[in-house]
């Protein structure tokens, strides 16, 4: 069964997240060889949900879909 767009477009936000500088470090924490494991498996895991959609997702577009949804969510407005 396909997953709905707004499902996808969660999990792709979820791993541009985990991109982040200060998320993939662990905040400095992590070792280099354990931030280079995670960099290609969120970046394989990003073109998985990418191909799902149909379509490349940028960092932008899926932070502006995440506002838009938490706006919805706080003012009940589409």
């Amino acid at each position: 069964m396909a997953r709905i767009e707004g499902d996808i477009m969660k999990d792709i936000v979820g791993v541009y997240c985990g991109l982040s500088p200060e998320n993939l470090s662990c905040d400095g924490e992590a070792s280099q060889s354990w931030v280079a494991k995670e960099y290609r498996r969120l970046n394989a895991l990003l073109k998985k949900l990418c191909k799902e959609l149909g379509r490349n997702v940028s960092e932008s577009e899926a932070f502006d879909y995440d506002m838009k949804q938490w706006e919805v969510k706080k003012t009940g407005n589409l």
